[in-house]
């Protein structure tokens, strides 16, 4: 179901204190074109559901109570329904039946089933997504802009842990700041060793492993997890760390040690590389430039 935020949006740009205020208050000293272009997006979001003017009023409130355009009774009660029911949260994707997805709350255990005919076509089908979802009409939708995409999933227990810790929802403004600090802050392109280096850097992961198998006290030893990853076929990532959590590796250390955890992923050899770590495979692609 396609509803019409497009005129919202409109609506709003017609008031161009309001629109100064809002870009301020969002923006703040950063040009919004210097942002991420997900940010920009996230910004018309924003704009309906959360920006208040003097009144305490939002757009999509004050719209519907104005109703500028002259819309339907059947649209105005759509938008109604939205402004009522509207959740902001990060979700887990459970499963995808098209037109539908399941996904499920991570700070309430909630599962909701999202209609959403192009994006059960499109989306990752593992992963974490924040996003705003409503209840329209006996259905639940995805209301604002695109989900994000965070690739990675938690276990069941995970899951409990996470809830243990009584976590509130995600803001936008969060997500927002998410996604500036990756985008000013990028992780750094892996350095160009030579093979002593190399040799080094894995005996040193292999003592900050070591040290964090006794922390956890995980079952999973780094010769386990070396020859996991020797023999890794190419599958997708989140699946082999979730694979190896029921093969020793535990779900605390995943969570807390996944830097550690992705260096020896990326410094190991490999079979599917010829015997060659990501690392190693990276300075030879650079030194042929």
């Amino acid at each position: 179901m396609q509803f019409p935020f497009h005129l919202i949006i409109e609506y709003a740009h017609a008031k161009p204190e309001e629109m100064n205020n809002a870009f301020k208050d969002f923006f703040g000293s950063i040009p919004p074109q210097e942002t991420p272009e997900e940010v920009q997006v996230l910004f018309g979001e924003w704009l309906i559901f959360e920006y208040r003017n003097k009144q305490g009023t939002t757009f999509l409130a004050e719209y519907i109570l104005k109703n500028p355009d002259r819309l339907s009774s059947s649209v105005i009660n759509q938008f109604e329904q939205i402004i009522k029911t509207d959740i902001y949260s990060e979700f887990q994707i459970l499963s995808i039946d098209p037109p539908f997805l399941k996904i499920d709350d991570i700070v309430t255990g909630k599962i909701y089933k999202i209609y959403d005919k192009k994006g059960s076509q499109d989306i990752q089908k593992k992963g974490l997504i924040r996003a705003r979802i409503a209840r329209v009409d006996n259905n639940w939708y995805f209301v604002g802009a695109n989900p994000i995409l965070i690739p990675m999933v938690y276990t069941t227990r995970m899951k409990k842990i996470l809830k243990r810790e009584k976590l509130t929802h995600p803001s936008l403004e969060d997500t927002k700041e998410m996604l500036i600090n990756h985008y000013i802050n990028p992780p750094p392109p892996p350095q160009i060793l030579t093979k002593d280096e190399i040799a080094n850097k894995r005996r040193e992961l292999k003592n900050l492993f070591d040290k964090a198998e006794r922390k956890y006290r995980t079952t999973m030893t780094y010769e386990k997890l070396s020859k996991a990853i020797y023999e890794e076929d190419r599958v997708n990532v989140l699946d082999f760390w979730k694979a190896l959590t029921k093969k020793g590796l535990s779900e605390e250390f995943l969570f807390n040690e996944i830097q550690l955890l992705q260096d020896i992923w990326n410094y190991l050899p490999h079979k599917c590389l010829n015997d060659q770590s990501p690392i190693e495979v990276f300075a030879k692609l650079k030194r042929n430039k």
